[in-house]
């Protein structure tokens, strides 16, 4: 797929988890993870590391707790209703092992860290918004999922994460099947969240 402008990439970026499992090129990968480097972090700090998981059998370890924390806690919650959203969320835990790469980014410091979670994911989150723009702009589906984080020392220990690093999130990565396509996705209009000057 030829490369696309910013503002297209952007209104055509939408979660996408239903994903062939057909493999994603290396100079793909490459290209996608240098523009996670581009971001910017607190300090020009860059203090980030990306695990890009291809292994079948260490794909399939993910899914295991991936699944588990959907159907001990994210399927039983009240406010999660027959929607589109939830059938794709659904799709892809039965799915999650399929996707061709599976990218945990990771950030050093974090939990215990004198630093609180939120001030931590300012040199991490748009890295991962740069990871995502570029998959859009080659033809590669991605989501961020937290799922993953309920296991957070046991994904560490198989990955061999260091101590003074954490995971942020799960990309799972691939080219879409068809059943979702990019753009369309619903926003509340401007008006609705953006005040001028004051609340």
């Amino acid at each position: 797929m030829s490369e696309i402008l910013l503002f297209d990439t952007i209104n055509a970026q939408r979660a996408i988890r239903f994903l062939k499992s057909d493999p994603i090129p290396g100079d793909v990968l490459n290209q996608i993870l240098s523009a996670a480097l581009r971001a910017p972090s607190g300090g020009n700090s860059q203090p980030w590391a990306f695990v890009v998981v291809r292994s079948p059998e260490t794909k399939q370890q993910l899914a295991v707790w991936y699944k588990e924390f959907w159907d001990n806690v994210y399927s039983k919650r009240a406010d999660r209703r027959d929607s589109p959203v939830s059938r794709s969320a659904e799709h892809l835990v039965h799915h999650f092992a399929e996707a061709p790469v599976i990218v945990i980014p990771c950030i050093r410091g974090g939990k215990g860290s004198e630093r609180d979670v939120m001030t931590t994911g300012a040199s991490i989150y748009p890295a991962v918004q740069n990871l995502m723009l570029a998959a859009v702009g080659l033809g590669v589906g991605s989501v961020i999922t937290t799922f993953l984080q309920n296991h957070e020392e046991k994904v560490k220990d198989l990955l061999g994460i260091p101590d003074n690093y954490q995971t942020a999130c799960a990309v799972p990565l691939g080219y879409p099947s068809g059943v979702e396509t990019f753009g369309g996705s619903k926003r509340r209009p401007l008006d609705e969240v953006v005040h001028w000057d004051c609340w």
